[in-house]
């Protein structure tokens, strides 16, 4: 159960870090983490959804299809 907790969150990660490269144009992760960490008070609500709608679909797609083999 635990693998299946782990696969997911992995996969989060990995969505989440090619959306940041398409978006922000990042090159390196130490920018990535400074993007963080920057406070959100400026911030549009769309760059949530955005992240929201062009990550959690893949990552659940990939993590059903995933969980299918493992189990």
């Amino acid at each position: 159960m635990s693998l299946i907790i782990i696969l997911f969150i992995v996969m989060l990660v990995i969505f989440s870090i090619l959306w940041g490269n398409r978006t922000f144009s990042v090159k390196t992760l130490n920018q990535m983490i400074y993007h963080m960490i920057v406070p959100c008070d400026g911030t549009d609500e769309g760059i949530f959804k955005d992240w929201f709608l062009n990550c959690a679909p893949p990552t659940f797609l990939t993590h059903f299809n995933r969980s299918i083999f493992i189990i």
